[in-house]
This record gives C-alpha cells, structure tokens and sequence, in this order.
C-alpha cells in the first residue's frame, strides 16, 4: 500500500473516532449539571462542587460495574456447566467480551461527560467543536495525567538548534500533530493496561459483581482527580489570557513563547505542555500578522533573549503580571513537580519584568493543581 493511501486510511479513522467521541459529550447536559450542583450547595468552594460530581459519576458507573459483573458471571456460569448445550456454550462465550466491551463503552462516556461538568465548574467550558479539547475530553477519561514525557520529541531540546526546530514544529498544526501523537503513544497503552486489569479481574469466578462494581468507582475517582488537574490549569491560563487581551494586545504576542520558555526551560517536552501550548492558541485567537510576529520570535537563535527584549516595551502592570502568571502555570503544568531549571527560568523572566517572584510560588501553583 503506497503512503499516500495508508495516510488517508488513517486521517478517516482519526475523523471517524473523533465524530464517535464528540457524539459522546453532550455540553447543554454538563451546563445543567453544573448550575445544578451550585445551586443545591451554594458557596461551596468549586473542588468541593467537583469532588461531588465525581463521587456522582463514580457510583453511576459503580452500580453499572456490578450489574456488568453479574451478567458476565452468569455466562462463565454456563461455560462451566459441565455438559453445556452448543448453542448455549457459543452464547456464553461470545457474550463475555461483550460485555466487557460495553462495560468499557459506558464508564468511558460518563468519565468524558465527568470533565464536561468539571469544566463549566471551573468556569473554563470544553468543547467538542474544537479538535484539541475532544482529544483532552478522551485523555482525561482514559486516565491520562498528561505530565508523560513526550518521548518521539524529546530529541528536540537538547540544543538550541533543536530547540528552534521543535519551535517550528509548534507552529500551525505542527502541535496539534504533535498531540494527536502523544495520545496514540500514551493513550494506546492505557487502554491495553485498563481493559487487561478488568479481563483479569473477571477470570476470578463469582467475584465479578464485587469486582466491577470497585474499579469502575475506582477509576472513575481517579479520572475526576485528574480532570480537576486539567480544568485548573486551563481555566488558570485562560483566566491570565483573557486579562492580558483586555490590558494590551501586543503582550498577547509574548503568550505562546513564555509558555514554551517556561515548560520547557527543564529540557523536557510533557503532553501538558503541548496540550496547554494548543489551548492557549486557539483561546488568544492571534490574527494572521499577529502570528507572523510570533513566529518571528521562534525563528530567533535565542528565544529567551528575544522575548525579554520585547518585555522592555509593555506598559501595562496588568500586563506583566499575569504574563508572568502564565509563566508559573506553564512550569508548574508541565510536571507538576518543582524544577530548579525552571524556577530560574522564573526568576529572570520576574527580573525583566520588574515583578517579584519566590519559589513558593510555584511550589503553590504545583501544589493547588493537585488538590
């Protein structure tokens, strides 16, 4: 098969997964949910709200384990009939995979339905028109932290000449692909590892109801932990952009570089970051020559250099504040593990911009993403 063909092969596979996924998420019923929860505690602190969501989904998705669990049993029940009729053995066997098939189907869609809520919690809304956030939605179902090391683009980073090619490989598409990629790398064995801890735990006769019902409870808590994570660090840099584009628009240009800069300056490449670096484009909305300027800046040898150099023009307090603001969420995102490397980075980039900035803060930032 020529390449040509093998990639449009795989481009309509990619479109068809992600018109099944979007069919999945129903953003109107996450709204509603949203309003509902606050209304029915008010002044709860929106991690409380969240946790609440979450436990909801975790025992939806409980009570449909077990019922699951139960089912599969009763068909190993009639494989292990000791003289089984055929037609009843062929159904037994056929219907145990099914199952799980479904079983998997239904957590995963209220896993992705759970970040849905969780976003318009956090006031930052997913949606399934954008490309990035239905690839973010399956991710976070799926239980992916996203702090994974970007392996296939780790090679980028080590020089500074690599470093501008992997700045030109952001551009336009380039980190869409890029994300598109991280997930077959990550999500792939994500899915391989959940469905082969469920296919074993169901090997163990009678137990299955037990079983299904715990771990669908238990990874359906651990996707809402982490789709707290990611509407944080979302709604956290949204919050700054938003700031920044009413303050002045020429330090919006600065955006993509200090999160590039500041993820990146611990000389590694994390699924956060490309995912942060994508959202954070399509929410500045750069025109065509607003682009060109940016990309301008990442053709330059030295980046930080550069944008340090364009920092000495900003006249806006608000301005620099919350570009700083941007750059302490990017670096802490990007591991959600403290860096020397990157707390220095921080340190010159509050020094050009004539704010101050501890170490505490970022260990803060580090810490609030993970409550």
């Amino acid at each position: 098969m020529k390449d040509e063909d093998r990639n449009w092969i795989r481009q309509k596979l990619e479109e068809a997964f992600l018109t099944a996924v979007r069919s999945c998420l129903n953003e109107e019923k996450a709204a509603k949910k949203a309003v509902a929860v606050r209304e029915k505690f008010p002044g709860m602190p929106k991690d409380a709200l969240a946790e609440v969501l979450t436990r909801r989904a975790a025992r939806k998705t409980a009570i449909e384990g077990g019922a699951n669990g139960a089912a599969v049993t009763v068909a190993e029940a009639a494989i292990a009939t000791p003289a089984p009729e055929g037609g009843q053995r062929v159904w037994a066997i056929s219907a145990i995979p099914t199952l799980l098939a479904a079983d998997v189907g239904y957590a995963t869609k209220v896993q992705m339905q759970l970040l849905l809520e969780i976003g318009e919690i956090y006031d930052c809304p997913f949606s399934k028109d954008d490309e990035d956030d239905v690839w973010l939605i399956f991710k976070a179902a799926l239980g992916v932290k996203g702090t994974e090391r970007v392996g296939a683009y780790a090679r980028f980073i080590f020089t500074e000449a690599a470093e501008k090619q992997f700045r030109k490989f952001l551009r336009d598409q380039g980190r869409r692909r890029a994300a598109k990629e991280a997930l077959r790398r990550i999500a792939g064995r994500e899915i391989a590892k959940y469905l082969s801890e469920k296919i074993l735990l169901r090997l163990i006769a009678v137990a299955n109801a037990v079983f299904g019902f715990w771990f669908n409870r238990s990874v359906t808590r651990k996707v809402g932990k982490w789709a707290k994570v990611k509407a944080k660090i979302r709604a956290s840099t949204f919050q700054s952009i938003d700031q920044i584009k009413a303050a002045d628009r020429e330090a919006a240009i600065l955006v993509l570089p200090v999160i590039f800069l500041t993820a990146t300056a611990n000389g590694e490449v994390s699924e956060n970051f490309i995912t942060l670096y994508a959202q954070a484009g399509n929410r500045l909305g750069l025109s065509a020559e607003e682009s060109e300027r940016v990309e301008k800046m990442s053709d330059a040898e030295n980046l930080e250099s550069v944008l340090h150099e364009r920092m000495h023009g900003l006249q806006s307090s608000v301005a620099k504040s919350q570009l700083l603001n941007v750059g302490v969420t990017a670096a802490a995102a990007s591991r959600l593990k403290f860096s020397d490397k990157q707390h220095a980075c921080l340190v010159r980039l509050s020094e050009n911009l004539g704010l101050p900035y501890s170490r505490q803060q970022l260990e803060q930032r580090i810490d609030y993403f993970q409550k």
